[in-house]
């Protein structure tokens, strides 16, 4: 007999019946947090969407709110280049460093035909640019390491007759010929260069304090924080679970692991925000999901819209105000203002070639 399994004793009834009541009265607690859940959900969508359109007002080419031309006549064509691009490598961006050079003396730049592999090319221009450079060791003395770098890596030829022709990095003739496989690899070693070059300016502007990448990083991950203690208490007003509660954690952090040890990369972000929205659908009440499903739509907008970088100074910041100016002025009117001296003549068309939202880098 005392051996034999024992069954508890039956639950009297006024206790199961209190059981019951206190459960009931646990839902019906939480449930009137739904409301407050709402309300913060649709609170946070708001401040969201004032921020991206702040960071859209911040990014756009149309609206100078304030700045001048002058100054970006005066400001060194690549500080220019990696406050328009917000940091953001571009196939503009050695043009920037080797138009700094020709403004400091360093370079000489002058228009010449076109490769001889461009010949005959309907789309190819007959005219494009190549760089000397000045072989003066006292200028070669005063030279910043990025500077430094960027000779080493482009200049080529004997001493004293070293040049760089724009067509140098452009490419095979046609696209997509793989019988010019030196071409290929060329252009591949260009872009690595050209990568490494541009980290390292990206790093001294942040040094500097005029452009910030950790504001941008700070400002994301509290995006993704933000959604999910949103979905967090969501889920806890719905009278979901422990592991009910606990799964938008579980999501947002594999998702954000993904994203961190991805840099660079667009697909961890979308997955991240894929599923986010699946468990943001999980909850019970339409009410909570729909607000859920908003926030988080509102919320990836505005991580997609947030650059790798952002103005850290008042500095930088009146310079791309002063960008977009300029821009908007060379839009309407590709012809410099005739009031020009004919030195700022040449530094507008050089800020005019290398402000140009158009894609086209290499050739001219």
């Amino acid at each position: 007999m005392t051996e034999q399994s024992k069954y508890a004793a039956p639950l009297p009834l006024m206790d199961a019946i209190q059981q019951e009541r206190d459960t009931i009265a646990e839902k019906e607690s939480r449930w009137s947090n739904i409301p407050s859940a709402i309300t913060a959900a649709d609170g946070l969508r708001i401040v969201f969407i004032v921020l991206i359109g702040l960071i859209i007002l911040l990014r756009q080419r149309v609206i100078p709110l304030f700045g001048s031309t002058d100054l970006v006549l005066r400001t060194d064509p690549m500080y220019l280049a990696l406050v328009d691009q917000n940091g953001k490598f571009n196939r503009k961006s050695f043009l920037s460093g080797l138009f700094s050079l020709v403004e400091k003396g360093v370079v000489k730049v002058e228009m010449t035909d076109s490769a001889m592999r461009f010949n005959g090319k309907s789309s190819a221009p007959e005219k494009t640019l190549v760089f000397h450079l000045q072989q003066s060791s006292q200028i070669m003395k005063n030279l910043l390491p990025h500077e430094q770098y960027l000779v080493t890596w482009l200049f080529k030829g004997r001493a004293g007759h070293r040049k760089f022709h724009l067509h140098d990095i452009a490419g095979p003739s046609i696209k997509g010929d793989k019988k010019d496989r030196v071409q290929v690899r060329k252009q591949n070693k260009f872009v690595v260069n050209h990568e490494a070059w541009h980290d390292d300016v990206l790093r001294l502007m942040i040094e500097a304090g005029a452009l910030s990448t950790m504001l941008s990083k700070i400002l994301k991950t509290a995006i993704i924080f933000l959604l999910t203690i949103l979905m967090m208490f969501g889920f806890y007003a719905d009278g979901a679970g422990g592991w009910g509660i606990a799964f938008p954690v579980i999501v947002a952090g594999i998702g954000y692991y993904f994203y961190i040890v991805n840099p660079g990369k667009k697909w961890p972000a979308i997955l991240l925000f894929i599923g986010l929205f699946f468990v943001g659908a999980q909850t019970a009440d339409a009410i909570v999901t729909n607000a859920t499903l908003q926030l988080i739509i509102v919320g990836a907008i505005l991580f997609a819209v947030i650059p790798k970088a952002l103005p850290k100074s008042i500095t930088a910041l009146f310079t791309k105000m002063s960008i977009v100016k300029f821009q908007m002025k060379t839009k309407w009117n590709a012809e410099p203002p005739h009031h020009l001296h004919p030195e700022d003549i040449d530094r507008w068309m050089i800020r005019a070639y290398l402000l140009n939202p158009s894609r086209n880098g290499f050739r001219s």
